[in-house]
């Protein structure tokens, strides 16, 4: 019984966590990499959390070096790591954005080019 419990308190803990440290979200289609870092720190929140907040791991984490300023030492390199992936996913939109930019531009001079040589061609017949 105290198996099942614990499965049922680590999904209650998974589902109430709502912070999410690497906002914003990988859209659906991101390179697995990104989804698998996102992950990563996700997972690493929930472990420190738990190691933090649970009463029994707490004291047995404790007794293999992970006393209260090692989780804030992990808690800190989490925040760092979180922060970092977010501005590479900022920094990643913002490429894709451009790339956008630039192909709509390059669309309209085309057609700007376009309309200037049926213009061109018109009053100036070979």
């Amino acid at each position: 019984m105290p198996n099942k419990l614990r499965r049922t308190q680590t999904r209650a803990l998974l589902a109430n966590i709502t912070s999410d440290p690497a906002s914003p979200a990988p859209a659906a289609s991101a390179p697995k990499v990104h989804r698998s870092i996102q992950n990563y720190i996700g997972e690493a929140e929930t472990f420190i959390t738990t190691v933090k907040t649970d009463a029994e791991i707490n004291p047995v984490m404790d007794l293999h070096g992970y006393d209260a300023a090692e989780l804030a030492t992990a808690d800190g390199l989490l925040q760092t790591a979180a922060a970092a992936f977010g501005v590479r996913l900022a920094g990643i939109g913002g490429k894709t954005e451009k790339h956008e930019e630039l192909m709509t531009g390059e669309a309209q001079v085309r057609g700007d080019y376009a309309a200037f040589r049926s213009v061109a061609r018109a009053a100036f017949p070979a």
